[in-house]
């Protein structure tokens, strides 16, 4: 049967039809991205993709403008990264590109590729990192002044981040998570728990009085944006935190092995600065318990044998982020060892 114009018109307007991304894959790439980098190392490297320039003229601004009219890429038809490990540059497409992976993506990936999304302006990129880090921080937030972060140093990228690059939903609750925080210098996970390579992070957020702790008020902004003020920082909040509080005799109370229940005594000339005078039976051996610093400079309640082994310590219970801590704060305490994870959380006061 011969065919109709008629037929032939709706075969032309079914190929009109078909989805862009049918066509495009039915064709060749038609640009090239260099990624000009320093390997593992640290020689320079370089690595080329053979890509679609409308698939990421759609993700990124930057991209669409390079390949436009009068442009040297679009002469070349290669646009080159500076600086971008492919492991990055893939990672942020990926996320951009499937669904399934951008609903896993985490603080720790949006603190990652942030600025390489807002370096090229990949506007869904940001979008994605917006989401994440606010929902993250919110989370966070929720968890009060008496439960440490689940990580210090991802929190404080992705604070850091979400301000520095004025991400509009995360860098409010970043604000508001951190304000909570800077005011308290006495809870555990208040200002306390931040160190000098947290607060550098966060300076730019100090030079613009976003915190307004009364020692700060006489700062200049010069003086804030100093290379010394994450020490004179720190410096303060220690003093405030222990100018009024004695620090003798630790009290420990709260768990259900009683023996561990009791006075410490403090000994500046002791290798353990708190330790209970009376010796404990414990799961089957006499044992002395003190609180101190562990090696990653963390308070800690240990139990060693009665002749003083320091190798026989054993780590019952850890206050996670206390490292500025001088003297060991009432909480909450972790259990390390499997032998006292129901026996509750240890509370601790000074006399």
């Amino acid at each position: 049967m011969a065919e109709t114009n008629r037929d032939r018109g709706v075969e032309e307007e079914q190929v009109a039809d078909e989805p862009p991304c049918k066509k495009i894959r039915s064709s060749d790439p038609d640009i090239k991205i260099t990624l000009k980098y320093m390997d593992d190392d640290n020689d320079p490297a370089t690595k080329e993709y053979s890509m679609y320039g409308p698939v990421l003229s759609h993700l990124s601004k930057f991209i669409d403008t390079s390949l436009s009219v009068g442009m040297q890429e679009k002469a070349t038809n290669e646009i080159i990264f500076h600086d971008v490990h492919p492991d990055l540059f893939e990672k942020a497409l990926n996320f951009l590109q499937e669904p399934c992976a951008a609903r896993s993506m985490t603080a720790k990936d949006a603190s990652e590729l942030i600025e390489f999304y807002d370096k090229y302006d990949f506007e869904g990129g940001l979008k994605l990192c917006d989401e994440v880090i606010a929902a993250y921080l919110e989370h966070q937030n929720a968890l009060g002044l008496m439960t440490p972060p689940d990580d210090l140093g991802i929190l404080v990228d992705a604070a850091a981040l979400a301000y520095q690059i004025n991400l509009p939903k995360a860098k409010d609750v970043a604000i508001s998570y951190l304000r909570t925080r800077m005011r308290d210098a006495e809870k555990t996970y208040g200002r306390m728990m931040f160190g000098s390579e947290h607060i550098k992070k966060l300076q730019p957020m100090f030079v613009d009085r976003i915190f307004r702790e009364y020692f700060l008020e006489d700062l200049t902004k010069e003086e804030v944006s100093s290379p010394l003020f994450p020490k004179y920082f720190l410096t303060c909040t220690e003093l405030n935190h222990y100018e009024t509080q004695p620090f003798e005799i630790l009290h420990l109370s709260g768990t259900k092995h009683a023996a561990f229940n009791g006075a410490y005594q403090r000994d500046e000339f002791s290798q353990y600065p708190y330790t209970k005078v009376e010796t404990v039976y414990w799961n089957g051996q006499l044992k002395f318990v003190n609180v101190d610093k562990v090696a990653d400079c963390t308070w800690a309640i240990l139990a060693g044998n009665v002749e003083g082994d320091l190798q026989s310590q054993e780590v019952l219970w850890k206050c996670p982020y206390s490292n500025r801590f001088r003297a060991p704060p009432i909480g909450p305490w972790i259990a390390v060892d499997p032998t006292v994870q129901e026996a509750g959380s240890p509370n601790i006061c000074f006399s």
